[in-house]
């Protein structure tokens, strides 16, 4: 069985509305409702895989991104309210609610369910008058850029003022040290493309898909592209021999891992992006411990 390749890898890019919304940024992911798993078709072997540094940077939701995230939320009811308005800010995800990133295709058996990592829902429609008091003149931004991402944020409104009393005059520089994390993941993607033993695990896998389904891909990204989108996931056969491929030739531990070492290089090669990311943290969540203590 042959799949066609379609353009274009399926790569986990930042939803940066997380970003700045709730302090972890991060690239889109898909949200699924689990299925079963005692099959061991249906998803990959528990393995003590490594979380790459960049992702633990942009996905882990810790307790500093959670008070700040909340202390958030405060600042803006505070200022609607100042406005003559109530504003009920939606509940903050839980650890096991924030999606990471599956930068190889499938690690389990379940269907498919897009969704905005971390995003708000859509504010309901109150009014001019509302819009204007939360996000201010959008003629007005505060925006910031990279080699390839640019981002902005409303420069007035209590949207605005929650980011001022937080970050004081660092607003800039955080989008941009955001901006540089996605980009260095980016980045580090296409490295390990380039990478010997990360290329070893795809013939790997390649052979295993070939001898086990007679399936012809190049790598399991490729492989989740070609499927349509009314596919079964759970259970389509292409998807159960990629599974099953992964378990056998031990694909994700060496992907995690080699993406691991790819992107703590990155690290190391742009030190001041983790050093500026933790004093600015640092800074909202002194912020964020003084607003949480006054209601």
């Amino acid at each position: 069985m042959t799949f066609p390749w379609r353009c274009g890898r399926v790569l986990a890019l930042a939803a940066l509305v997380f970003t700045l919304v709730a302090g972890t940024g991060a690239w889109l992911a898909a949200r699924s409702t689990l299925v079963p798993a005692d099959d061991p078709a249906v998803t990959v072997s528990p393995t003590r895989r490594a979380t790459p540094p960049l992702h633990r940077m942009l996905y882990t939701w810790t307790k500093p991104k959670e008070r700040i995230a909340t202390a958030k939320q405060r600042l803006i009811v505070r200022c609607m309210a100042t406005h003559g308005f109530i504003y009920t800010p939606a509940p903050l995800a839980h650890e096991d609610e924030v999606p990471h990133p599956t930068p190889f295709g499938l690690e389990r058996a379940a269907p498919l369910v897009p969704s905005p990592v971390g995003s708000l829902p859509p504010e309901r429609p109150r009014g001019e008058a509302f819009s204007q008091a939360l996000y201010g003149d959008q003629d007005k931004r505060v925006s910031a850029h990279g080699a390839r991402l640019r981002i902005s944020r409303p420069a007035t409104g209590c949207l605005a003022h929650a980011d001022r009393r937080l970050l004081g005059d660092r607003q800039v520089r955080w989008l941009h040290v955001r901006i540089r994390l996605a980009e260095g993941e980016e980045e580090s993607r296409r490295r390990l493309d380039r990478d010997p033993v990360f290329q070893a695990a795809n013939v790997r896998w390649r052979r295993c898909m070939a001898k086990i389904a007679d399936i012809r891909a190049e790598d399991p990204v490729q492989l989740l592209a070609s499927l349509s989108r009314n596919t079964d996931i759970p259970s389509h056969p292409a998807v159960r021999a990629d599974l099953r491929c992964k378990n056998a030739t031990g694909y994700l531990s060496s992907a995690y891992a080699r993406l691991s070492a790819i992107q703590q290089q990155w690290l190391e090669e742009n030190p001041d992006v983790p050093r500026e990311r933790t004093a600015l943290l640092m800074r909202q969540d002194v912020i964020a411990r003084e607003v949480l203590q006054h209601r």
